[in-house]
């Protein structure tokens, strides 16, 4: 019976979030007058549809600040594997365009990461100024391959499809196994939270900390690429506007799930935390939308800076809150002891 109370406990602190998101926008819209705007199949499925690519991204974000890493190539890993197997996919053309394109998106993510890792290792300066730095690199590589040219993938009556349902569940569903293994399963997972959280500890008492590096930048690389598919088959890549940093705001305009997933996974595993947080925050981007209808990017900002504040204020007081909630429950248990004690015949 406990452990039925626990599980319910538990699965509504989780689910919690969401709900409260949709409500929150449903009577945003319905105080507009479109409510039925948003709440309908059409939006739904966009809703989750987009949560896909998010909760990639969100992941791949968390395997590195997990580890005490915040690396600012996450974003042009993204658009330069989805870019590079993209135009190398449209050259084959066919259906057989399709998993060449899946399979050049994860290995190109990969092979960036790693060099990430590289060259992290080498030059010994700290992973932000590293990766700031590689970022720049990065960047100028659409400008000087395949002579600068965009792509389109959404317009290919083959790729376009990745795009949508069902593939994006299904890149998703690889993801969350990706991360599930490498957070919950695999002892370079424990490894590297070890060297995250005490690096000398960790090193003498033999964990080296080298492979866990790259074992580290493999499954983020993996992310990356597999956000990259979808990336790729959903934008219009334009080298054009790719430099001076620009494209980490696609990595970490969905860093707020990967704080959410944080808050929630004492509560359930890590990536549930991730995917609620990721579903709840493209609520609040369509339910802003419906009512704005046109340009959010300013309100998601506000709501960013906003959330980020509360998050590290609670994430401050969060053993406070912990020692709160058993004090409370012990009360509650004390209350009901007293009230099913014997009493005293005298």
């Amino acid at each position: 019976m406990k452990l039925v109370k626990s599980i319910s406990l538990k699965t509504l602190g989780t689910l919690a979030l969401p709900l409260v998101m949709f409500l929150a926008m449903v009577i945003a819209t319905a105080s507009v007058g479109k409510v039925g705007l948003y709440v309908n199949a059409e939006s739904m499925e966009e809703i989750l549809r987009k949560s896909c690519m998010a909760s990639l991204i969100a992941m791949g974000l968390s395997v590195q600040i997990l580890n005490g890493r915040f690396d600012f190539t996450g974003g042009i890993n993204i658009i330069l594997s989805a870019y590079l197997a993209g135009h190398i996919a449209q050259a084959v053309g066919g259906a057989g365009s399709i998993p060449l394109y899946i399979a050049l998106c994860v290995v190109f993510g990969i092979l960036i990461s790693m060099l990430t890792a590289f060259m992290y290792k080498i030059l010994r300066m700290p992973i932000i100024i590293t990766s700031i730095a590689l970022t720049l690199v990065y960047e100028s590589v659409p400008r000087v391959l395949f002579d600068g040219k965009g792509t389109q993938l959404f317009s290919d009556n083959y790729l376009k499809v990745l795009g949508f349902t069902p593939w994006v569940f299904l890149i998703l569903l690889v993801g969350v196994l990706l991360y599930f293994y490498f957070k919950d399963l695999s002892v370079g997972g424990t490894r590297a939270r070890l060297l995250a959280n005490n690096q000398m500890t960790a090193v003498n008492i033999g964990i080296n900390e080298t492979k866990n590096l790259y074992y580290t930048y493999l499954f983020s690389g993996a992310l990356f690429g597999l956000a990259g598919i979808i990336y790729g088959a959903t934008t219009w890549i334009q080298p054009g506007e790719i430099g001076n940093l620009s494209t980490t705001s696609v990595a970490f305009s969905n860093i707020v799930p990967v704080y959410i997933g944080m808050f929630i996974g004492f509560l359930s595993y890590g990536w549930v935390g991730v995917l609620v947080g990721a579903v709840s925050i493209q609520m609040l981007n369509k339910g802003l939308a419906v009512m704005i209808n046109g340009d959010v990017s300013g309100y998601y900002s506000m709501f960013f800076g906003v959330f980020m504040m509360l998050f590290w204020t609670l994430s401050a007081e969060l053993n406070n809150i912990k020692k709160l909630f058993a004090a409370i429950q012990m009360k509650i248990a004390l209350r009901k002891s007293n009230l099913h004690a014997p009493e005293d015949p005298a």
